[in-house]
């Protein structure tokens, strides 16, 4: 090789020199500082939507908070979830009332505002309580959700 090194004019030898020095800048970008950029923008995505999950999550809980406003009223529970997204404009696509008095439903899409508001209309109109929901975003749209719960008095 070094007969070989020996054997170009410097003219070559500068030449090659250069290729080989853009060759390794081009494989360092590529295998190096591309990677590392794209594990950085995908990390601030990951956080972005970490923060979007919190807010959502926070709002839910704040609009579910214990009420002491109770319903005096004997409306069944089925009848109160419809006649609230009804009002509410949250298009229900499941009602179902449990043998246990407890009432499950599906609703979306739906903007996350309205989910809330109609956990908090529940809560403050007819004392009932969220034993469980599966709030999660819509595949039709990023600002949208769909929703599952299980709801009871």
């Amino acid at each position: 090789m070094k007969v070989w090194w020996s054997g170009l004019s410097s003219r070559e030898q500068v030449l090659i020199a250069v290729a080989a020095a853009v060759i390794i800048a081009f494989l360092s970008l590529q295998l190096v500082l591309k990677p590392v950029a794209d594990w950085r923008a995908a990390a601030a995505g990951r956080a972005a939507d970490a923060e979007s999950g919190y807010r959502l999550v926070a709002r839910a809980a704040a609009a579910t908070a214990p009420s002491t406003e109770t319903d005096s009223s004997q409306t069944p529970l089925r009848n109160a979830v419809i006649d609230t997204a009804r009002a509410l404009q949250v298009g229900l696509t499941f009602v179902n009332a449990r043998p246990d008095g407890s009432v499950e439903f599906q609703a979306g899409p739906v903007a996350p505002e309205r989910v809330f508001s109609l956990f908090a209309a529940l809560q403050g109109q007819y004392g009932a309580k969220v034993v469980s929901a599966d709030i999660a975003r819509s595949p039709e749209s990023i600002d949208q959700v769909r929703l599952q719960a299980t709801i009871v008095k």
